[in-house]
């Protein structure tokens, strides 16, 4: 008996080659974790800008009810910073992978400070901050000029599922 099937639709790869780099011969469940690594970075970068926003409201609170300005400008320099962390989850770059793990390092450590200090309703944001290290850390090729787009990682994940 013959093995192939005359009857059978001829298969064909529908990631055209500027799509693809490679996308096309990765399996489902690396493309599953691509595309949830690619959307914790999105999502951080959400939370940045928000955190961001708050602390700079925050340093304008406290520059006129201390004597000294050193706790405004500490919020302020955090609040950049935590902006700087937005535009990494937004352009990616080569060197935001590793600020975005800086972020998540901080972020873990400052909030273990509080678990230490008895507050322990707080362990949630540091799980959360752990797994979004997880996520820069895995996310190599997510970053940089040659990287994965979100459309495209998706796109090959639907292509997979249908197949």
């Amino acid at each position: 008996m013959n093995q192939d099937n005359p009857f059978k639709a001829p298969e064909t790869n529908l990631l055209t080659e500027e799509d693809d780099d490679g996308l096309g011969q990765k399996t489902k469940k690396a493309l599953t974790n691509l595309r949830n690594d690619s959307t914790n970075v999105r999502c951080f970068g959400i939370l940045w800008a928000l955190g961001g926003l708050m602390m700079i409201v925050a340093s304008v609170s406290f520059f006129g009810q201390t004597e000294s300005i050193v706790p405004s400008l500490f919020f302020v320099a955090m609040g950049l910073i935590a902006l700087c962390g937005t535009f990494v989850a937004i352009t990616r770059p080569v060197w935001g992978r590793y600020l975005g793990m800086v972020l998540c390092g901080l972020l873990a450590l400052n909030i273990f400070n509080f678990i230490i200090a008895g507050y322990t309703i707080v362990a949630v944001p540091a799980l959360i901050s752990i797994l979004g290290f997880i996520s820069f850390w895995r996310g190599k090729r997510l970053f940089g000029p040659n990287r994965y787009k979100h459309a495209q990682i998706k796109k090959a994940l639907k292509l997979k599922k249908q197949s």
